[in-house]
């Protein structure tokens, strides 16, 4: 039987669980009078953190941007509902909290049509490791055009999902803070890094710059760590030129000094890469790499499934002499490629840039045809991350056992246990309207 005490006990925590919870499904919303600059901003200044700003449907010129600094959800009516249309700024939005916050930018139309060059919305981190920045979400959202639609500077974690990319130079370019990322901990099926999930990435032939091709739909450079999966890669329908899904650069010429390092680790999983005709639809040029489960499609010639290379073997601009010896710096290393298919044959084999890339690219030492396994060695780091490495064909691989982060990302789950889809958020409670 229960005392009193227990009683008294069971009440108070199922008090204060209901209380945190009604507080945190009730924090307060202020809807701008319109999707103006002007309204949004005004809204956004009314609000304390943990708000949400509702932006109302409408179409808005902005020709200024609107800086998020403190943790709260922007939330337009609907991709194609609150559509804004830049008028000559980059970026359009800026997410700059300067600490770890969340921060959520959904449900908005991002129409960069006459302004091709533009970024839509920046996030900045640290690129000192003062802080990271792992509870940005950017979801449901249409970017229309634009360079590097979506950029991220720094130690960025969170997730991108449900978004639609149509006709970007770059949809998602990613650009980290160099050694500090090589310095962390570098394991493979964790929430450390910046995850790209169940977006489209198009490409026709309204790409609107006919003087070049668009580059890839996904960019990394500078020790950026991401984790993209269940994406759908089109362009199929783009005849006028070749379609880019995939790069991640290793490291260029200033990596002495601690700049424009490769990346540690990405993994690429799920994905349905298609594309009408293509000479590399997926580029990879350093660092771990686990590429598993991918479909790829070419509807017309002979492209390879994938592209390994290393900087110093060719890339002259930045190395002089080019390396001739392994290791090179941030080089290829314990990758892991399985699963994976090109118009429905399993893939088995890739493409280099130069011949000098099989110097320092070689099966069972640099990169294996299975996933990580309980034999076949791995490669270690002598020295600094990144730097030169060694290799023992002894004991497990790398990443081994490996099992994939949790899917959705928690950032996706709503706080009743939903899953939001590619629907506008929930409408929200406790409105305000801000004048």
């Amino acid at each position: 039987m229960l005392t009193i005490r227990t009683i008294f006990a069971l009440f108070a925590i199922f008090s204060f669980g209901f209380c945190t919870s009604v507080a945190k499904i009730y924090a307060d919303t202020r809807t701008a009078v319109s999707c103006s600059l002007s309204d949004v901003t005004a809204a956004y200044n009314a609000a304390s953190a943990g708000d949400t700003v509702a932006i109302p449907a409408g179409n808005c010129s902005w020709s200024s941007n609107l800086t998020i600094s403190k943790a709260i959800a922007l939330i337009g009516a609907g991709k194609t509902s609150t559509i804004i249309t830049n008028n000559g700024v980059s970026p359009l939005i800026s997410i700059d909290p300067r600490s770890d916050v969340p921060v959520r930018v959904s449900a908005i139309g991002f129409d960069n049509s006459s302004y091709v060059n533009n970024v839509a919305v920046y996030i900045y981190g640290s690129v000192s490791e003062a802080y990271e920045l792992s509870q940005i979400r950017i979801d449901n959202c249409k970017f229309t055009n634009g360079k590097r639609a979506i950029t991220v500077k720094g130690w960025v974690e969170g997730v991108n999902d449900h978004n639609e990319f149509l006709n970007c130079e770059i949809a998602i370019g990613l650009n980290g803070d160099n050694t500090y990322s090589w310095e962390r901990p570098i394991a493979a099926g964790t929430g450390d890094f910046l995850f790209i999930e169940d977006n489209t990435f198009t490409i026709d032939n309204n790409f609107p710059e006919s003087q070049y091709e668009p580059e890839q739909q996904i960019y990394h450079q500078e020790g950026a760590r991401s984790v993209t999966r269940y994406n759908n890669f089109d362009g199929t329908t783009y005849t006028e030129g070749n379609y880019h899904a995939y790069d991640i650069h290793g490291n260029q010429k200033y990596y002495s000094v601690g700049n424009f390092r490769g990346q540690p680790l990405v993994e690429i999983y799920e994905n349905v890469i298609a594309c009408h005709h293509s000479y590399r639809t997926v580029e990879l040029r350093g660092g771990s790499i686990l590429f598993y489960n991918n479909t790829l499609t070419t509807l017309s010639g002979s492209c390879p499934s994938f592209q390994l290379s290393e900087e110093e073997s060719w890339q002259t601009a930045f190395f002089n002499p080019l390396d001739t010896a392994w290791p090179a710096e941030d080089q290829i290393m314990n990758c892991f490629f399985w699963g994976n298919t090109r118009n429905g044959s399993p893939v088995t084999s890739f493409a280099t840039k130069s011949g000098n890339d099989l110097v320092f690219i070689q099966e069972n030492r640099d990169y294996f045809w299975h996933a990580p396994a309980s034999s076949g060695g791995k490669a270690t780091y002598t020295g600094r991350p990144g730097g030169a490495e060694s290799f023992s064909s002894s004991g497990a691989n790398a990443y081994y056992p490996y099992t994939p982060y949790t899917y959705p990302h928690p950032l996706v789950v709503d706080d009743l246990g939903g899953v939001a889809g590619d629907d506008a958020p929930s409408s929200p409670k406790d409105l305000q309207i801000n004048q």
